[in-house]
């Protein structure tokens, strides 16, 4: 047996010189000493042994004479010489990119958690059924609940703030796309808490605990966190993008609307604004918030919706053309002006992602198909008829479920609001 402990292949080398340096380099890595080793082996007696041959050359034949690793090295590559063109070898370039890049990621990830330093998640445990915990398909997807309080003071999660706005936002994980399914302030639902009454007013008996609750408890929902935002917050978040641009622009009768509700702010907040006018507008943050306060134009609160998820879309506009800067500007401007239970990772994961993400679809729950408008008891509602239809909804659009079976816990409070309108 060879005292050789380790053996190379001669293919991936043009010459034996070649070989023999490769083969030393490799010995001296593995502390194999290859000048005390060759003096001790013997060559093979026969033409198929190590030795010289008849012309003064050595000889690399394989076993039991079989022709040279060399020979069939040199065959291969028609007596060229030079490393094998077929073997294929990483291109520095390419490891070098990929590192560059790696970096940039995570070094993007530290600035991001260093400007988030000051964000306090507030921990919640809302409800939710099993079924909605153990669903796999909405696994693939990041919800978030967002709530706008009228609140003067930015006590976000104290004292009597009604939920005014309730947006369901989900994000597919992989591809990037968001859905905005806004939640109408006065349906009538279950609270969190066995008691019924307009959507709104969980999150002033409960928080937003509650008011995630409700949302899980009625509609099959695991949502993963919230961001509760004021008036002042969301108008400082968009001061921070510079403003934003609505692509619907600005009828005369939602002009006079708007230009109303900046002075009313002008004297609550002590904000000094331009008016604004019809047609396409740039608008700062606080004029972005009295547009999205309107309420009284035709559509009444189902078009005010709407206009939120206009100046939701048109800031997703701003982040994607922000640069880095921009996003960290707008970033640090969040975690000053609103309250959330997202971690400093997940809210920096959703801010550098938010030039990715596109706005595939949005909407209103309950649907008009399946909502009537009506008292119940001395409350004017807006009734899910039913409920269970519009949870199947809400899957399909959140989620691309078309067959989602609604869980009994969410059918038996459907049959109860129906039974609850119907008997009136």
């Amino acid at each position: 047996m060879s005292d050789r402990k380790y053996e190379y292949d001669l293919t991936d080398y043009g010459d034996e010189e070649d070989y023999e340096e490769y083969a030393r380099q490799q010995d001296k890595l593995r502390g194999y000493d290859r000048q005390k080793k060759k003096g001790s082996q013997k060559p093979a007696a026969g033409p198929s042994g190590g030795g010289k041959n008849r012309v003064g050359q050595k000889s690399f034949s394989g076993r039991n004479g079989s022709p040279s690793v060399k020979s069939r090295a040199a065959k291969a590559q028609g007596r060229k010489g030079g490393p094998d063109p077929s073997k294929k070898r990483s291109h520095p370039v390419l490891w070098f990119l990929l590192v560059f890049v790696l970096v940039l990621v995570i070094c993007g990830f530290g600035i991001m958690s260093s400007l988030l330093s000051g964000l306090e998640s507030v921990r919640i445990n809302p409800k939710v059924n099993s079924q909605a915990a153990a669903d796999r398909i909405m696994d693939h997807y990041t919800t978030i609940a967002i709530f706008g309080v009228d609140s003067r003071e930015q006590d976000l999660m104290a004292g009597d703030n009604r939920s005014d706005t309730m947006i369901l936002c989900s994000i597919h994980k992989s591809t990037g796309e968001m859905k905005l399914i806004s939640v109408y302030r006065d349906t009538w639902l279950e609270l969190g808490d066995g008691s019924y009454g307009k959507a709104n007013s969980a999150y002033a008996y409960g928080g937003p605990e509650q008011a995630v609750s409700m949302l899980n408890t009625n509609l099959d929902l695991d949502i993963d966190g919230f961001i509760t935002i004021g008036f002042e917050g969301l108008a400082d978040t968009i001061d921070s993008l510079g403003g934003i641009d609505l692509e619907t622009g600005v009828t005369e009768e939602e002009a006079g609307y708007l230009n109303s509700y900046l002075e009313d702010m002008e004297y609550e907040l002590g904000t000094d604004n331009e008016p604004v006018y019809t047609g396409q507008q740039h608008l700062s943050g606080i004029q972005a918030v009295a547009f999205a306060r309107i309420r009284y134009t035709a559509g009444s609160d189902y078009r005010r919706t709407e206009r939120q998820r206009e100046v939701m879309k048109a800031i997703l506009d701003r982040l994607k053309k922000a640069g880095p800067f921009g996003l960290a500007k707008a970033a640090k401007t969040v975690i000053g002006s609103s309250a959330c239970s997202l971690t400093k990772t997940q809210m920096a994961g959703l801010i550098l992602k938010a030039p990715f993400y596109s706005l595939d679809q949005s909407g209103g729950l309950p649907v008009e198909e399946y909502r009537a408008e009506d008292y119940i008891g001395e409350q004017a509602c807006i009734i899910p008829d039913t409920l269970a239809d519009n949870i199947r909804w809400l899957h399909a659009s959140l989620y691309s479920q078309e067959d989602y079976q609604v869980s009994s816990e969410a059918d038996a409070i459907s049959s109860h609001i129906y039974e609850s309108y119907h008997g009136y």
